[in-house]
C-alpha cells in the first residue's frame, strides 16, 4: 500500500464535502478530536490522538483488515505524535478531524470542538465536518482599526486570525498618504441616518467619503471567495464612525445589526470573542428558532416530516430545503443507490453507517441547508422541510 502525505485544511467547503463523500473500495478511519490552544491540556491532545489511533487499528481488525495493512494506512496520523511534531500541537484550533484512507489523507484544524469519536467504514464519517462547515454557530469577526485590519474566523469556543495578502494597508497609512495629498484626516464622524463623514479641513466633504468607501471595498474585495464559504454573520469591530462604511462594502454578507465598539487593537483575541459571541448567539438563537417554526408550520402538510426513510430518499432527490438535525444523534444503517432505506436503528459496522449523515451530506450537495438543533428545541432527532411535494 502506497503511503498517503496529509493534506492540512483550516476550513471546510463544498469541494472537500464532493470529494470526500461516498463509499470507497476500501475501509476509511474517521477520527475526530477536541484540541486546545494553550494550558495543560496541550500536552493531552496528542495522547489522545494515540488513543483513537488504536482505536481504528483495532477497528480495522474487527473488519478483517490485516494489522500490517492498518498500520500504514494510519501511518499519516502516527507522525503527528513524534517529537517533531511539537510545533504542530502548539498551534491547534478547537478542533482536530483526520481522514484516511487508500486514496485520501486530509487533516482539517477548525474553530469547532468536536466530540472525540472514531469511525471506520466503507465511507467517511463527516456529520461532524458538516457541522463545521455549515453551522449556524460560526461568524467572521473583521477588526479594522487605524494601525491593521485583521480577519478571524470564530465559533462559541474561539478565534483564530486568518492572513490574506490582498488586505489593504492599515487605515493609518491610507490616512497618511491622504494627507500627503493635502487632506487633513483627523476625525470621523457619522451623521445621523447617513454614513457621511465629517470634512477634512481644506477637503471636500464627498472625496473623505469617497476613500473611505474605497478603502473598505478594498477589504472586501481581498475576502470575496473566502466568505463565500460561510453561512454564518460577519461581525464589525472598530469604532463607531466607521461602521456605516463596512456595512455598506459587506452588504452581500450578513453583518449583524450590533458590532464590538471601540478600538480592536486594545481587546486580546479572548476578550474580542467575549464580545463577540454575546451577539453571534443572540442571532444563532433567533436562526434555530426560525427554522423550527417553520417546520412546526410544514410538520403539519406534506411539506415536512420526521420518518428518517422519507427524509433519505428525499435527500436522495434533492428535494430538501432544510434538514434539522440533533446534536449528537447517529442512526446506523443501509440505503440503496436511489436512497431506499434497507436497515436503520442498527449497531455500527463495517457495513452500516450514518443514515443522518448521508441525508446531510446529500441535502448540502443539493444545495439545501442543513441546523443543527439543540435537544430541548425538537423532539424528534431528525426533520426535514421540503422544497415540494412528491
Amino acid at each position: 500500500m502506497a503511503l498517503q502525505t496529509l493534506e492540512h485544511f483550516d476550513t471546510i467547503d463544498s469541494e472537500h464535502l464532493e470529494r470526500l463523500s461516498g463509499a470507497r473500495s476500501t475501509l476509511c478511519a474517521s477520527i475526530y478530536l477536541p484540541t486546545h490552544r494553550c494550558g495543560n491540556d496541550v500536552q493531552q491532545d496528542p495522547i489522545r490522538l494515540k488513543n483513537a489511533v488504536a482505536e481504528a487499528r483495532r477497528q480495522f481488525v474487527e473488519f478483517g483488515q490485516s494489522g500490517d495493512d492498518a498500520d500504514d494506512l494510519l501511518r499519516p496520523a502516527v507522525e503527528l505524535m513524534v517529537l517533531d511534531a511539537y510545533d504542530f500541537w502548539q498551534h491547534q484550533s478547537d478542533g482536530l478531524a483526520i481522514l484516511l484512507s487508500a486514496e485520501e489523507a486530509c487533516l482539517f484544524q477548525l474553530p469547532t470542538k468536536f466530540d472525540e469519536e472514531v469511525a471506520v467504514s466503507d465511507r467517511f464519517r463527516l456529520k461532524p465536518l458538516l457541522r463545521s462547515m455549515n453551522s449556524n454557530e460560526e461568524f467572521h469577526l473583521v477588526a479594522v482599526s487605524r494601525g491593521a485590519v485583521r480577519v478571524f474566523r470564530g465559533c462559541r469556543s474561539g478565534l483564530k486570525e486568518e492572513h490574506f495578502s490582498d488586505l489593504p494597508e492599515s487605515l493609518q497609512e491610507f490616512s497618511s498618504h491622504d494627507q500627503q495629498r493635502g487632506h487633513n484626516w483627523h476625525s470621523f464622524k457619522v451623521r445621523a441616518n447617513s454614513a457621511d463623514s465629517s470634512v477634512p479641513h481644506g477637503h471636500v466633504e464627498n472625496k473623505e467619503e469617497a476613500d473611505l468607501r474605497q478603502y473598505f471595498r478594498e477589504i472586501k474585495n481581498a475576502l470575496p471567495s473566502h466568505f463565500k464559504t460561510v453561512s454564518g454573520p460577519v461581525v464589525f469591530a472598530g469604532v463607531e464612525e466607521l461602521f456605516p462604511y463596512f456595512r455598506s462594502a459587506f452588504d452581500d454578507c450578513s453583518v449583524l445589526d450590533e458590532y464590538v465598539a471601540g478600538n480592536p487593537d486594545d481587546l486580546s483575541n479572548d476578550q474580542l470573542l467575549k464580545k463577540a459571541w454575546p451577539l453571534v448567539q443572540q442571532q444563532c438563537d433567533s436562526t434555530c428558532a426560525a427554522v423550527v417554526d417553520r417546520f412546526k408550520e410544514a410538520s403539519g402538510t406534506d411539506f415536512g416530516s420526521t420518518c428518517l426513510k422519507t427524509i433519505v430518499e428525499a435527500a436522495y432527490r434533492g428535494r430538501i430545503d432544510t434538514l434539522l438535525l440533533k446534536h449528537g444523534e447517529r442512526n446506523y444503517g443501509t440505503c440503496d443507490k436511489n436512497g431506499m432505506v434497507d436497515r436503520s436503528d442498527e449497531v455500527a459496522s463495517a457495513d452500516t453507517y450514518d443514515l443522518y449523515d448521508i441525508a446531510a451530506i446529500r441535502t448540502l450537495r443539493a444545495d439545501g441547508r442543513v441546523v443543527f438543533i439543540d435537544d430541548e428545541a425538537m423532539e424528534s432527532p431528525v426533520a426535514a422541510i421540503f422544497r415540494y411535494v412528491a
